[in-house]
């Protein structure tokens, strides 16, 4: 910042005090003009030097406010960009943890299906090389072997040769109330029904079962999926695990009616009636109409 400079004081002739001014080199007096002059010239420029040093600062501080905005919007964007990591990252580990479920469902799947094949590839096998009783023992082990896994908390029991009745017996439990379904295979070429479904219902009335079923790789020839006569159902190996499934529900919802004190016993009838109607056969008809539609 500039002063304001005066020269030395001098006495002239008169005896007046003057002073020579070191910006011009004149002299004046002290009360003179030319003081207020340079006065106000000198506070201009002090003035215009305090805004020079103003605006400057001012410049600075506007400088370094955008510099610290520019910092705080870098910093919220590597937060923002850091959270979005994250959930990519937990989407991304999520993604694989069910993909990684779904392969290995889709595997079981493919060695339950593997397995069944071959063991009706084994059966076929067994029909074209074995003896009649050889191929209907293997199809005894393959429907005991699939119920066994399928309902493992019923009763499966296998009818020894030389017994009176079927192959198998599946009962369903429900306290002291039981009720059974009769289970006969045949691996053949071709369906005998009148031999049969004769003998078969013989032997539900030897062993007291509530319904037969018939499995047999060969069907009439009128028939294509699954169907019944009365309480006995007549099926292809494929399809007897639902049939079996769906009466065995109805069993058990009958055997509770029985055990049920304040049921009527005209209920569990009419359960029973209902088990043994076009209108629950039509049902469990719809029900495997999938199945073959997949395999036609």
């Amino acid at each position: 910042m500039r002063g304001f400079a005066v020269g030395g004081m001098k006495m002239n002739d008169k005896n007046t005090k003057f002073w020579i001014c070191e910006h011009c080199g004149k002299e004046n007096s002290v009360d003179g003009a030319l003081l207020s002059a340079h006065s106000k010239a000198e506070k201009e420029i002090l003035e215009a030097e305090v805004r020079a040093e103003l605006s400057e600062e001012l410049a600075s501080l506007e400088r370094k406010v955008k510099t610290k905005d520019l910092e705080v919007e870098s910093l919220k964007k590597l937060n923002d960009d850091q959270i979005q990591s994250k959930i990519d990252l937990a989407l991304a580990e999520e993604i694989s943890v069910l993909n990684a479920k779904f392969l290995l469902d889709k595997q079981a799947l493919k060695n339950e299906n593997l397995t069944l094949k071959q063991n009706i590839e084994k059966l076929s096998q067994k029909s074209a090389q074995g003896s009649v009783q050889a191929q209907g023992e293997t199809g005894e082990v393959l429907i005991e072997e699939m119920l066994a896994k399928a309902f493992p908390y019923d009763q499966i029991k296998e009818i020894k040769k030389g017994d009176r009745g079927a192959d198998c017996v599946l009962t369903v439990f429900a306290g002291q109330v039981s009720s059974s379904i009769l289970i006969e295979s045949k691996v053949t070429k071709r369906f005998e029904g009148t031999k049969w479904l004769p003998k078969l219902r013989s032997d539900m009335e030897t062993q007291d079962a509530t319904f037969g079923i018939l499995v047999s790789d060969a069907l009439p020839s009128d028939k294509s999926s699954a169907y019944s006569e009365g309480n006995i159902w007549i099926c292809g190996f494929h399809e007897f695990l639902g049939i079996v499934g769906a009466l065995r529900q109805g069993l058990d919802r009958m055997n509770r009616l029985k055990l049920s004190r304040g049921a009527a016993e005209s209920t569990a009838q009419e359960m029973l009636d209902f088990l043994t109607s076009p209108r629950f056969a039509s049902i469990i008809e719809r029900m495997l109409a999938p199945a073959d539609e997949l395999r036609t």
